[in-house]
């Protein structure tokens, strides 16, 4: 290792803290614990992922020409065949449709996965890899400042997609899309059928269904 001195310095043997910050710094450089990524490809049959991390490593180049050290950005490889998770618990889950372009945060399994995933669970890992890339694991959803969700709902347990939502409030249910309500659906149908006008059979004469008052309404669910 070249060490650079500045005019005027004189060199000294490292201690022993220096030793350890090196150690340290070389430590957590190379430790893979959570990435910020983005899918690239989702698998609907394995639900698994191929991903690629959000921001280059950084590394120092010695350029000949300016007698200096110059930073060079390195992408990191890319991620394949992550498990997606799936939120879920017995036999129920919730799935979302993950496409390509989504953010997501991988996280990196401690040790080898693979027979755990390929069905064995219980067995010694196959490999003696720590904190690999081909450990992760991905989970969709997170978002950066450009890629932020529109009028989020702070009052509201919210599924939704595109401008189709569902709510649920402490004591209402909403359903909607960006034009109108469930509410306001079955409301219009209340009045329309109590306007009906039923005609009578020939020789007798015209029936007119009497409108209930009040029109009776779901609005005790809904909103």
């Amino acid at each position: 290792m070249t060490t650079l001195i500045r005019q005027g310095q004189v060199p000294v043997e490292p201690s022993m803290k220096d030793l350890l910050d090196l150690f340290r710094t070389d430590l957590l450089q190379t430790l893979n614990c959570h990435h910020v990524g983005t899918v690239q490809d989702f698998n609907t049959e394995h639900q698994t992922a191929t991903a690629t991390i959000n921001y280059s490593q950084t590394f120092f180049q010695y350029n000949q020409g300016s007698q200096s050290y110059q930073s060079v950005p390195v992408s990191y490889p890319i991620l394949v065949d992550c498990p997606v998770i799936v939120l879920g618990g017995g036999s129920a889950s919730l799935t979302f449709p993950i496409a390509k372009g989504d953010e997501c945060l991988v996280l990196f399994n401690d040790r080898d996965m693979n027979n755990w995933f390929n069905g064995t669970p219980g067995a010694q890992v196959a490999t003696p890899r720590l904190h690999s890339f081909s450990d992760g694991l991905i989970l969709v959803g997170l978002r950066s400042l450009g890629n932020v969700l529109s009028d989020y709902d702070s009052s509201r347990a919210v599924l939704r997609n595109a401008d189709a939502m569902v709510g649920v409030s402490s004591s209402k249910i909403k359903i909607a899309n960006d034009t109108t309500t469930l509410l306001a659906v079955i409301n219009g149908l209340i009045t329309a059928i109590n306007a009906l006008v039923i005609t009578a059979p020939p020789g007798g004469g015209i029936c007119t269904v009497t409108p209930i008052s009040p029109s009776p309404s779901p609005g005790g669910l809904l909103e």
